[in-house]
Order: structure tokens, then sequence, then C-alpha cells
């Protein structure tokens, strides 16, 4: 028996730090991610007229029946568009700096259409509204995206993924739904380290997740030499940190995320802001630090222990523009409904 439908929903979901295989998301192997307590909202209603769609976020609003494309809204329209559902307005809100490389965008379309599962009624299950939001930025939008972002909001906690048998670049190299498997999520989160953790964000360059992808994703298509066997270190480092992270080897994980980096640097992923916070991170006393995402942005640094964490963060202070204590978070939720 399906659940009772709701007038309004308030639902959120987590941003995200990569730990190991970020890029090969989209070139189907694994990645290790884990879920942090910065979370994006939506804020959904629905409306009288039936036809008719709001959505808004920070200054921005639009309201139209036929979605429009060219805007900074695309993303949202091109979600809820695939949903099929009309007859709402949404207010989003974030905790997640734009362009912060902490996955930003996949909370918001998963608390998107986990708020519409609850309005609407509908049998969607976690892996569907995962797939569905990231076919918003894929097959919709044609732009280059994984898989991780969205299961990591979803589903929450420290997962590894594994995306073999999908294909996930853009445009003519996307699939429907239907016509791939589901990502495979194991939950590991009853094993993660206890280390602590520290997000630094330098000055933020307007620089997409789509962009710093493309950068690499062509070269992987081309079949560059360089490319694809740096993907494959990372796919198989991450098979490794999992294994690591299982049984406890504290001092194999943190090697292997400073491998990561050691490649997300080949990548070309690595701005000037990001080195001078890696090195003073570990002059400070850091274990690893590495890019949280596509790069440019956010850096994720593992401390051993909260005493290191809160010297780190000082000593920080003044050269990053953003830093969180982050801690891991369960998935997407609903906060309130009526």
């Amino acid at each position: 028996m399906k659940n009772k439908a709701f007038k309004k929903v308030t639902v959120s979901a987590p941003g995200r730090i990569d730990l190991s295989g970020g890029a090969t998301d989209w070139c189907g192997y694994h990645t290790l991610a884990m879920a942090i307590n910065l979370r994006a909202y939506a804020i959904i209603e629905r409306l009288d007229d039936l036809e008719l769609i709001s959505i808004s976020i920070g200054d921005l609003k639009e309201e139209y029946k036929t979605p429009k494309y060219g805007t900074p809204l695309d993303l949202f329209k091109a979600c809820i568009e695939l949903s099929g559902l009309k007859g709402f307005k949404i207010l989003y809100k974030t905790e997640l700096p734009k362009h912060s490389s902490l996955g930003g965008s996949a909370p918001l379309t998963v608390a998107t259409l986990f708020g519409l599962k609850q309005l609407f009624n509908k049998d969607w299950s976690l892996y569907y509204i995962a797939e569905l939001a990231q076919r918003a930025e894929t097959f919709k939008l044609e732009t280059v995206n994984g898989y991780q972002d969205q299961f990591t909001a979803a589903f929450g906690g420290l997962i590894f993924m594994d995306f073999r048998g999908k294909s996930c670049q853009k445009g003519i190299y996307s699939r429907p739904i239907e016509e791939e498997p589901y990502t495979v999520v194991e939950d590991i989160s009853d094993f993660v380290p206890r280390f602590k953790f520290l997000v630094a964000i330098p000055e933020i360059l307007d620089i997409t997740s789509n962009q710093a992808n493309t950068m690499v994703s062509q070269r992987y298509l081309n079949g560059d030499e360089e490319i694809v066997n740096l993907i494959k270190e990372k796919a198989a480092l991450t098979q490794e940190i999992k294994k690591a992270i299982i049984e406890g080897k504290n001092e194999k994980i943190v090697d292997i995320i400073n491998k990561n980096q050691a490649i997300i640097r080949k990548f070309g992923w690595v701005s000037k802001d990001n080195e001078r916070i890696q090195r003073e991170a570990f002059d400070l006393g850091a274990l690893a630090v590495k890019n949280t995402g596509a790069g440019f942005a956010g850096m994720a640094i593992v401390c051993r222990n909260e005493k290191d964490r809160e010297k780190i963060a000082k000593g920080l202070n003044g050269v990053a523009e953003y830093m969180y204590e982050v801690e891991m978070a369960g998935g997407v939720r609903v906060e309130s409904r009526v």
C-alpha cells in the first residue's frame, strides 16, 4: 500500500567528499565517498494550478508551464522535466558554496526528486532517484558527470560504489536508466576511520565540475594512454582503500588518499591555492590532503584527532575562504511535511 501524499514537504540531502576514485565514475569503475553534514534543502509545495511550476534559489526565480532552457536554473528544470510532474513550487536553500567541489548540485536534485516522491506518492527507490538526478545532468543537459554525487546524496554514509556496466559520458554517450544496471552501493559506514575531517576551500574559481571533467574525459575517450592508465590506477586504489578501511589499516588509508591527490595533480585539476592549502596543512600536521572533487576548489584534510583539526583550522585561517569541520552524515531525508 502506498504512503499518504502530502501538500508541502521540506527535504534535505548531503554534500560529499571524494576519498578515492573520483572521475572513474564516468568511466565504469569505482569510487569511495563520504556524505558530510553540509546539506542542501528543497521546500516543495503543491499549487492549485496543476500545470504551473515555480522554482527559486537566492535571487533567481522562474515560473513556467513549459521549460525554456538557457538560464542558470536549467539543471532544476531538467530534473523536474524528467520527473514528469507539474503543479508545484520549490524554494531551494543550501549550505554548500557554489563550485566548491562538494557535489553541490546533486543534493539539490536528489532532494527535489525525493520531495516530489512524497508529494505525489511516487513509488521511486533511492536508486531510481539517484539515477534520474544524474540523467538530468548528462542525458538532458549533456554535461560530463558521473554518478557518485547523486548516489552519495541519496544514500549517505561512507559508501563504495561500483559503476561497471554503466556509461555516463555526456550526450550521445549517455544511456536511459532502463538500458543500464543500477550503480552498486556498498555501505561501509560501520568501519569509518576515526580520523577527523576538515574541508578548506580557497577563493572559488568560476569553474564547474563539467568544465573540469571535460578536460580529462575527452582525452580518455580518445584513448590517451596516460589518462586511461591514471583512471585505471585510481580505480585500483579505490578497491584497495575499501579493504584498508574494513581492516582498519589507517596508514594505508592515508597513503591511498594522498596517491589519489597525486593523480589529480596529473589531471591538471590543482590550482595554486590548492597547492598552498596542501603544503600548509601538511606543515601543520595533516595526514592527507586531497581535492574534494573535480578540482580547483575544496580540499579534504585528514587529521589525526580533534586537537590536530583545531590546530590545522587555526593555521589555515586566512588561507582558506571557507572552512568546515565535517562529519559523516546520513542521506536524503524528510525534514518536515504537512
